[in-house]
């Protein structure tokens, strides 16, 4: 019997991931991205400060994290060049005076340019200009101006520091001890080395079979590049070539701009086995070429999947049928779904293992199916491995998702 794979990614990693990204995309510099962490399974000791925590007790938090005074004070900076302080979740620090009909929440920001990652928090603190540090440092309630505690407790000297280094010297402050913070870890997890992005990387890619027993490989090419992306692609599998342009639609983020070249790839139908090709290349216009391992013997088939809600309110069909190659047997599907968890907004991911029963045959394979029952809430947000074993090695076609009816 295959195991059940744990192919969905931890929490903790994409909190992580989270910290980066937001930083980046506010303007910030890139804090280099690791990866390994594991998930609590209880909760721990609270570990953040409140506005009218003394500066002892705030400075016992940060020092169980592995922080300094030096460390607590740059750190509190870096973390309050975004946002603001809202009189609904801090009366104490935004009284009633800041409720108006422009201001319906009673923000008060943290700098002058709260939706941006820069030394503004810094430098109008130091200088008393603009917001002069945000609400933490000039509350009305004087026991609620934590961070004018923090930042005062070594008589300026830090802030005054990070003043003088500029925007270079802030944000290479904020890479590393936001970078320190991130990966802090208990002893027994060994982090991964620096994650960098594929510069070509397939994305969605799945064999299928369609109306007319074709088996066809469909899926996107994602190209990241800081220049100008290529107007075509070759796209090759086996003996099935296509060219294909560029959407018009581009994204962007802190790794540079990427272009989207969708594709379908069509193989005749076969009563063989492995007749489908194990690898796809990509090609640029500059005639280089990637080549990525495809799994031809077991894959889930979107086209006769689904999920359909049940006359039961709050929960889902779900319907999985993947197609099998005859040098394999006995596959799995393990899906992989989130549920709320009390007293947090991170959902937990559970796994479920459905047997798979023969169902039928098309272009040369056999179709296996199974079906299971599950909450609707975070439905969208569920995949499904398939996975067999093999000569004694694990075989998994992961991370599929299943169209919704």
């Amino acid at each position: 019997m295959p195991k059940c794979p744990m192919h969905s990614p931890p929490v903790a990693d994409v909190l992580a991931l989270g910290t980066v990204t937001s930083v980046g995309n506010c303007g910030g510099p890139q804090i280099p991205y690791r990866g390994g962490r594991i998930d609590a399974t209880g909760p721990g000791a609270s570990g953040v400060p409140a506005p009218d925590t003394d500066l002892a007790t705030t400075l016992s938090f940060f020092a169980n994290a592995g922080f300094n005074k030096v460390d607590s004070i740059k750190l509190t900076a870096c973390g309050h060049t975004l946002g603001s302080v809202h009189h609904g979740g801090f009366p104490t620090v935004m009284d009633n005076s800041t409720v108006s009909p422009n201001n319906t929440q009673g923000a008060g920001h943290l700098d002058s340019t709260n939706a941006g990652f820069d030394i503004d928090v810094v430098e109008e603190y130091v200088s008393g200009t603009g917001q002069r540090g945000g609400p933490l440092v000039t509350s009305f309630n004087e026991s609620s101006r934590s961070d004018l505690r923090l930042y005062e407790s070594d008589n300026n000297t830090t802030m005054q520091s990070l003043a003088k280094g500029g925007t270079e010297g802030f944000f290479g402050t904020c890479v590393d001890l936001l970078g320190r913070m991130l990966n802090t870890v208990p002893a027994n997890v060994r982090l991964t080395d620096v994650v960098e992005p594929m510069n070509i990387k397939p994305v969605n890619v799945t064999f299928d079979i369609d109306d007319t027993g074709t088996a066809i490989l469909t899926g996107v090419i994602r190209y990241l590049t800081t220049a100008t992306a290529p107007t075509s692609l070759t796209i090759s599998a086996g003996s099935a070539t296509q060219k294909t342009t560029a959407l018009s639609a581009q994204g962007s983020s802190i790794f540079g701009i990427t272009s989207f070249y969708p594709f379908t790839l069509a193989f005749p139908s076969t009563s063989s086995n492995d007749s489908l090709p194990a690898s796809l290349t990509v090609i640029s216009e500059a005639s280089t070429s990637q080549t990525y391992a495809l799994e031809p013997r077991l894959f889930f088939t979107p086209s006769l999947s689904s999920i359909v809600p049940t006359s039961t309110v709050n929960s889902s069909f779900v319907n999985i049928v993947a197609a099998l190659a005859p040098s394999v047997s006995s596959p799995v599907a393990v899906i992989a779904f989130p549920t709320v968890q009390e007293g947090t907004l991170a959902p937990k991911m559970m796994h479920q293992n459905v047997t798979l029963e023969v169902v039928g045959t098309k272009a040369g394979y056999s179709l296996v199916g199974g079906n299971a029952t599950l909450p609707t809430g975070l439905m969208r947000q569920l995949s499904v491995d398939i996975v067999t074993m093999v000569d004694g090695m694990e075989v998994v076609d992961a991370f599929n998702f299943v169209p919704q009816i």
